[in-house]
């Protein structure tokens, strides 16, 4: 089964723009599954008290349900240089766990800091 994941930034104990990640994460549960019910992330998921001051990345894994949430620290990442990747094969609409096809991509960035896909 085919795994997804939605990442939330967490801000003072606050996930931020939870409208839009409850959209996506049921948009994907209701294309891939079938199922109609929402999940309301943020009903399902425990801040721990650590992470309720300061900003943080809660990562939520999923498939037909919640299965896990992890929380990291924000790293921020400046680009000064981006490799065009083309690509016409690769299908990312939905955010899989599974970053192979991603990771394969990468490989092809050489000293660029990111790509873009085309």
């Amino acid at each position: 089964m085919c795994r997804l994941i939605e990442t939330i930034e967490l801000k003072n104990g606050k996930l931020s723009e939870i409208i839009y990640h409850n959209k996506r994460l049921n948009a994907a549960r209701s294309e891939l599954f079938g199922i109609r019910e929402s999940l309301s992330i943020e009903k399902e998921i425990v801040i721990p008290e650590e992470y309720k001051k300061g900003i943080f990345r809660c990562r939520v894994l999923y498939d037909k349900n919640i299965i896990k949430t992890e929380f990291f620290p924000i790293k921020e990442r400046c680009f000064r240089s981006l490799k065009l990747v083309y690509d016409n094969e690769i299908d990312y609409h939905l955010k899989y766990d599974d970053r192979s096809a991603l990771n394969k991509l990468m490989e092809k960035k050489g000293p660029a800091d990111e790509i873009v896909i085309i």
